[in-house]
């Protein structure tokens, strides 16, 4: 099914109000397009068919062929609550939202990676706009990429032993009601704040708690639980640790 403005935006909630929906054939990067945007003030998603230079974090390349799930919420960001605590929500919402429209599991590895079956199906890119004097965090960003079903040449080749899909290709695809759905969850999940028990449906699903990992920096540390600003505790020297940023691996993955 095609994009439509009038479907996304006639369904999306109050929460989003004054939101400017934008669709695209394809584009870069809808992070990148929503930026744009945002210097004209507002509220936005933009949504596109495909990327052809779709980012993850630290700007890594995400595949992001005809065929997936690709947009952005651009929004004014007045709260406490730190990108990474967004990404945490945006992950939360997006799986509850696979989980009911496929009927399968999904699972978290933290920060902002969703898997199922043992592949990444889904990443989240949350991006800050900062006031230039007082550094102060006034927009956010917050791009979420889905493969919705296998690519027909295959996933290039450096991701193939990773990547995956939540569909097999033979089920027909609603990627409005998606968007719409993912986005109502979001903008849910936010009106509830400062409460933040959306986290304990991110703790259950998130698969590395109880198991050891690899920072980026090459220290093994063993994941005791996520802190409620979404962060890793570990425990160092006897007292707990916590680390709120950075990559971390599993030899699984």
């Amino acid at each position: 099914m095609e994009l439509s403005q009038f479907a996304i935006k006639s369904a999306l909630s109050s929460f989003w109000d004054g939101t400017e929906v934008l669709l695209y054939d394809e584009v870069e990067s809808t992070n990148n397009l929503a930026k744009q945007e945002l210097s004209a003030g507002g509220k936005y998603l933009i949504a596109a068919a495909a990327q052809t230079r779709g980012r993850g974090r630290r700007e890594r390349s995400f595949y992001s062929p005809a065929g997936g799930l690709y947009f952005s919420l651009a929004f004014p960001w007045g709260k406490k609550e730190t990108p990474v605590l967004v990404t945490t929500m945006a992950a939360v919402a997006t799986a509850r939202v696979l989980e009911r429209t496929f009927a399968i599991e999904i699972g978290i590895k933290w920060v902002n990676d969703l898997f199922y079956q043992g592949r990444k199906v889904c990443g989240i890119l949350t991006e800050a706009i900062r006031e230039p004097e007082s550094g102060q965090n006034i927009s956010l960003v917050l791009g979420i990429g889905v493969n919705l079903l296998p690519p027909e040449e295959g996933f290039p080749e450096d991701i193939a032993e990773i990547a995956g899909a939540v569909t097999d290709g033979s089920l027909s695809i609603n990627r409005n009601a998606l968007i719409v759905d993912i986005t109502n969850e979001i903008g849910e999940i936010i009106s509830q704040l400062p409460a933040r028990t959306y986290l304990e449906d991110y703790r259950k699903r998130c698969f590395i708690i109880g198991r050891e990992v690899v920072l980026d920096t090459g220290k093994h540390i063993l994941v005791e639980d996520i802190s409620d600003n979404g962060s890793l505790l570990y425990f160092e020297g006897g007292k707990l640790q916590e680390i709120s940023s950075g990559e971390i691996s599993l030899k699984e993955y």
